[in-house]
């Protein structure tokens, strides 16, 4: 049962962490280009 549990959950935690990292990513791509239009 947990052998299976584990096989459908590793995909899902991929996904998550994929997703995660991809908004984390456009956040801080945002906040440098901001930082760069300050000091121009």
């Amino acid at each position: 049962m947990s052998l299976l549990c584990s096989i459908f959950a590793i995909p899902f935690l991929f996904i998550f962490v994929f997703y995660f990292f991809k908004i984390k990513l456009r956040i801080l791509l945002i906040i440098i280009k901001d930082f760069i239009k300050k000091f121009r």
